[in-house]
């Protein structure tokens, strides 16, 4: 199985509003982004920065297994 294609399926498993929100951060910045984001999203900044952490989470685990406690 391809990189592209457990990156793909990893993404698989997070909402739009995740994926959206790691895409801006990671996939493709730019600069502004976290303002977009917010005014897109109703959120503050803070919340977006709760919700790229919680995504992020998400998809480590579903691209490489779960967590260890």
């Amino acid at each position: 199985e391809s990189w592209i294609d457990c990156m793909d399926r990893a993404l698989g498993v997070l909402t739009r509003e995740e994926r959206l929100i790691l895409q801006r951060f990671y996939i493709r910045p730019e600069k502004g982004s976290v303002e977009r984001l917010c005014d897109e999203l109703g959120a503050e900044t803070s919340t977006i920065y709760r919700k790229r952490d919680k995504a992020l989470r998400q998809f480590t685990v579903a691209l490489y297994g779960s967590e260890e406690s």
